[in-house]
């Protein structure tokens, strides 16, 4: 089991005091579970990359690093590919071809949610000296937010209230 893993369990468990430890509540009660948690209309993931750099919201892992589409496993192929032609960067048939968009190499991260430990993978490479990337639901193609420029938009992971 990974280092970030057991932080979250450790967290999840109340081992570790997180930031939302202390945070006020909507009652007094002790009532509310995981699927209880009211969400707020901010972005998990924050309006900038540098905010989730530095997020109580988040755990990140270190990362993997793709210098080569040919490196890609399938699910994070796939997942390129749908970002790119989310964004209608260019019209490409195959990800090595896509891949050539990518000024050096692709990032690729884990992101746990610390309030319900639902994962996501974030996608981050340059194009231009321009931070883009995605971040997709863990394990599916489905876009949960863009990033262009180092800013989030289009997020619909929603962070607690």
């Amino acid at each position: 089991m990974s280092a970030r893993k057991i932080l979250l369990l450790m967290t999840l468990f109340g081992c570790v005091s997180t930031p939302m430890d202390n945070a006020p509540s909507d009652d007094d009660t002790d009532t509310d579970t995981d699927a209880d948690v009211a969400l707020s209309d901010e972005c998990l993931f924050g309006e900038t990359t540098t905010d989730l750099l530095d997020s109580p919201l988040v755990i990140l892992s270190d990362g993997d690093t793709y210098a080569s589409a040919s490196a890609f496993p399938t699910l994070t192929a796939q997942q390129f590919m749908v970002g790119m032609e989310a964004e209608g960067y260019a019209d490409f048939n195959t990800v090595e071809e896509a891949f050539t968009y990518v000024d050096d190499t692709v990032l690729a991260f884990e992101v746990t949610a610390v309030h319900d430990g639902a994962d996501y993978a974030w996608l981050k490479w340059y194009a231009g000296d321009t931070e883009v990337g995605y971040f997709f639901e863990a394990e599916t193609t489905q876009i949960v937010a863009t990033v262009g420029d180092g800013d989030i938009s289009a997020c619909t992971a929603m962070a607690p209230k």
